[in-house]
């Protein structure tokens, strides 16, 4: 096309048609401009195609990270919601000064401990990932600030919930003097009228159930606001993949 505009000028310039071999001049240069404008737009919606295919594998990492945590978060919940249960019925029985029972055993050893250690890492690779990448990667600015929000803040506050001293470690010399304990986790009290008149160790399990208490509570509201962020992210990968 440019050999043919070429062509034409050549001819004008011979038959001293000033005017006109201006005018395919100015084409010819309007059509370079024109291929060049296109060249670009055709690079760029490239690059902006290969961009699009690396967050869709970022989100998608990420999803995996955010499900594996709510999991992890809940099998914690769970199990603190299951201490706080040995704890409840470890002070009612102190409190109504009940008789002993074998099934108490089990409550016992359960109502000692506080729910620390039970989640001690989160999952981060599709985060870390980004990271490294560039947070600009995700285009939707309310899914990449909910992103640098819960991987960011919001886990590192809920594991800091259970990271802390070791509870059964402090008050372990007390336990020993008090209990019998077995390896299948049943302790005995070696004095059970004593351990009922035992203000101290109802102070520890009742503390124990209190920060339980706040703990679930803090969790349970965690879960729903991950779960809202994590569907969130769902939708702007199916969104992606459209």
């Amino acid at each position: 096309m440019i050999k043919f505009f070429r062509k034409i000028r050549y001819n004008l310039m011979e038959q001293n048609k000033t005017g006109k071999y201006f005018k395919y001049a100015i084409g010819e240069i309007i059509l370079v401009v024109l291929g060049i404008l296109i060249a670009l737009s055709i690079n760029n919606w490239n690059e902006d195609r290969k961009s699009r295919v690396v967050e869709l594998k970022v989100l998608k990492q990420i999803e995996g990270d955010l499900s594996k945590n709510l999991s992890q978060l809940d099998n914690a919940a769970n199990a603190m919601e299951e201490i706080q249960k040995s704890c409840e019925i470890i002070i009612k029985v102190w409190e109504n000064k009940s008789k002993y029972s074998d099934s108490l055993s089990l409550h016992f050893f359960k109502s000692t401990w506080s729910g620390v250690g039970y989640m001690t890492g989160i999952a981060t690779s599709g985060y870390d990932n980004l990271e490294n990448l560039g947070f600009d990667l995700i285009q939707n600015d309310s899914i990449r600030e909910s992103i640098i929000h819960v991987f960011g803040k919001r886990f590192p506050q809920l594991l800091n919930q259970f990271h802390g001293p070791n509870e059964y470690a402090i008050y372990k010399e007390h336990y020993i003097k008090t209990f019998l304990i077995d390896y299948d986790n049943n302790w005995v009290p070696f004095d059970y009228e004593k351990l009922l008149s035992d203000q101290f160790y109802y102070s520890i399990i009742n503390n124990n159930r209190t920060s339980l208490r706040h703990r679930s509570e803090t969790f349970a509201s965690a879960v729903i606001g991950l779960e809202r962020h994590l569907n969130g992210i769902r939708q702007e990968i199916e969104r992606l993949e459209q």
